[in-house]
């Protein structure tokens, strides 16, 4: 019992999390690309260059224009100006009501269909 509230526990913080990384989601945006720093400073040295439409995960606003944020495992410093919120979107469903099987032979697939249209159609 205490094995399965534990499991529940856990999934429930990891759905809590992505969400909430989805909430904090931003694109470098407006610029060629941003130099994210060690600290929240312009002369502080840089771990990587993000270039532009890459997508960053919001960790903290700073005080003034500085934000904290984590880019492919790296965490560092970039002007927020440069950042947008971006847009998440939701899963796409596909409908593969008409799609045969992997190994059906498409013939009979079609002639199934048209049988089943016939009866419809009765």
């Amino acid at each position: 019992m205490r094995k399965t509230l534990l499991l529940i526990g856990i999934f429930i913080l990891q759905i809590t999390y992505t969400l909430k990384a989805q909430d904090n989601l931003y694109k470098v945006a407006n610029i060629s690309g941003i130099k994210l720093r060690e600290v929240p400073a312009a002369n502080g040295q840089y771990v990587v260059f993000i270039a532009e439409n890459e997508s960053v995960l919001l960790l903290s606003k700073l005080q003034g224009d500085w934000c904290k944020v984590k880019y492919n495992g790296k965490v560092g410093f970039t002007l927020f100006e440069y950042l947008k919120k971006a847009e998440v979107k939701p899963a796409v469903k596909t409908d593969t009501t008409n799609v045969p099987a992997v190994n059906e032979d498409p013939k009979k697939a079609k002639e199934a269909k048209h049988r089943k249209n016939k009866k419809k159609q009765q």
